[in-house]
């Protein structure tokens, strides 16, 4: 029997979950407890406040679960699915409360945003520093972009199924995004 590349996943246990789960919602216990810990890092990185990212992580969990009969399998890993409405969930909570969102930035992460952006010196911490203004500078949309991207470890493929559009689509959002990153940061250092 030869399986096809699109249809690899469906055979994961993952999807094994989700079709007993929406047959029979005791089912989604397992698929809670595999994701709830991540889910809550990721709103607990955006939030900052543990009982907030606890409740939302529990609200995220709740959705899913009382919406799994909407989802449909297109190829792309259920956990995608999840921070996609984790991010909503997220989004609503900085509306209710027109707050602004801060992400917490290691080393690591922010030298890989900079060399990949091809900023000379990205441990020097007088280059962080700027770097760090401009992802303040950025559009909530793009600032999202980069942190999913450079900062959770999102895919392309996981990318392109949270914003809903092509791979190709979300590499050329990416590549003109670094590109104006690239282009700010030049321009503040000229100016320095």
């Amino acid at each position: 029997m030869i399986f096809l590349l699109k249809d690899k996943h469906k055979f994961s246990e993952d999807y094994k979950f989700v079709q007993a789960a929406q047959q029979n919602r005791s089912a989604f216990g397992y698929l809670y407890e595999k994701y709830f810990e991540k889910l809550y890092r990721y709103i607990f990185v955006k939030i900052g406040e543990k009982q907030t990212a606890n409740d939302l992580c529990q609200a995220v969990m709740l959705k899913a679960m009382l919406n799994l009969h909407k989802y449909e399998d297109r190829g792309y890993p259920f956990s995608s699915w999840l921070y996609k409405i984790a991010g909503n969930e997220v989004n609503l909570y900085f509306r209710k409360l027109k707050k602004m969102q801060e992400v917490s930035l290691s080393p690591a992460n922010l030298t890989a945003l900079m060399l990949e952006v091809k900023i000379e010196n990205p441990g020097a911490k007088s280059t962080q520093e700027v770097v760090i203004d401009l992802m303040n500078e950025l559009e909530t949309a793009q600032a999202e972009m980069i942190e999913l991207r450079f900062f959770l470890g999102f895919s392309f493929k996981e990318m392109a199924h949270y914003y809903q559009v092509s791979e190709a689509n979300v590499k050329m959002k990416l590549y003109r995004l670094l590109k104006k990153v690239r282009r700010l940061y030049g321009a503040k250092n000229e100016k320095i």
